[in-house]
């Protein structure tokens, strides 16, 4: 299977949109590399680099690249943060409400554990693990 196809297919679809979009890299990579259609593949239609001298094309390519390579690895980081911090509020959420529940049926200090308590220790639980 082709990596762009395994990395749809894989990931979490409301998520897609926040992956780095490896056809996109792909593409370019194609469109810099390839030949235009109708040019021969011969080495006498390209033109030569000579090695030591710099390859200008190539240059602003690479700059290309690596800016678009950039641009994708920040959106994609700024999206992995923002849903860090989303679970990070989520667990401190669940917590706090977790020990609230806690306190309140805690037979030290004079509560007692009513089964409707204990349903929402078991659905604050089920949240917790999801």
């Amino acid at each position: 299977m082709k990596y762009g196809q395994a990395l749809y297919e894989r990931s979490v679809p409301q998520w897609a949109p926040y992956n780095i979009d490896y056809n996109e890299l792909k593409s370019l990579i194609r469109t810099h590399t390839t030949p235009p259609p109708g040019s021969s593949h011969s080495n006498t239609s390209q033109p030569v680099v000579i090695p030591g001298q710099p390859d200008e094309e190539l240059s602003n390519f690479e700059a290309l690249f690596a800016r678009e390579l950039g641009a994708q690895h920040a959106r994609v980081d700024l999206f992995v943060r923002s849903k860090a911090d989303e679970f990070r509020r989520r667990l401190s959420d669940y917590e706090q409400k977790l020990n609230r529940l806690i306190a309140r049926g805690d037979p030290e200090s004079g509560g007692v554990m009513t089964a409707r308590r204990r349903e929402r220790l078991a659905k604050l639980e089920t949240r917790v693990l999801r």
